[in-house]
């Protein structure tokens, strides 16, 4: 499934699951930070290449968030 990456999506990505700032964000994504900022502010959509490297990123912080939550369950 194809997330539909909307103002929010992206910011909610960026902030709430990789805890970047804006700027070091669009450095991951190799972007201009004014691109992004359109991004969230919903002025611009990513282009398909940018979308394909932030469902990159989302796959990489589940991926993250599982092992989190599986070596604080060995931990207890």
């Amino acid at each position: 499934m194809m997330t539909e990456w909307t103002p929010d999506a992206i910011r909610a990505l960026r902030v709430e699951r990789l805890g970047l700032s804006l700027f070091e964000f669009a450095e991951l994504l190799f972007a201009n930070f004014t691109t992004v900022w359109r991004w969230e502010r919903g002025d611009m959509t990513p282009s398909p290449a940018y979308q394909r490297e932030l469902a990159r990123l989302a796959a990489r912080a589940n991926q993250d968030a599982k092992l989190d939550a599986a070596l604080s369950r060995e931990a207890v």
